[in-house]
């Protein structure tokens, strides 16, 4: 998908124009579960990572376990990470981000 259809589908799925960078792109991870909805059919779990760490045993942080237990598994306790965070697969956990004050009126700013 290119950048354009990215913010194409933003744009279509939240309802407001989305104004990003490329590297604005980031600000629009905890939407992810609502833009790519659709994508995300038959999976119990979505997240986004940094492509510029290496992970080792990722197991011990989504084990069995922790994935039964929570919706939300970060890499900080008590903030979502931006270099690991997944999120269960469900509208409740999807939509959280319009808790965030402003959020989709930021993603209307390029900046």
């Amino acid at each position: 998908m290119t950048f354009a259809e990215v913010l194409e589908r933003a744009t279509s799925r939240l309802g407001k124009p989305v104004k990003k960078t490329q590297y604005g792109l980031c600000d629009l991870r905890p939407a992810y579960g609502h833009i790519f909805q659709d994508l995300l059919n038959g999976y119990d779990f979505w997240g986004h990572a940094d492509i510029d760490v290496v992970w080792g045993r990722l197991g011990l942080l989504l084990s069995e376990p922790h994935l039964e237990r929570y919706d939300i598994i970060s890499s900080r306790r008590g903030y979502i990470a931006g270099h690991l965070t997944a999120y269960r697969n469900c509208d409740h956990i999807n939509s959280l981000f319009y808790n965030i004050e402003g959020f989709v009126e930021d993603l209307q700013r390029p900046d």
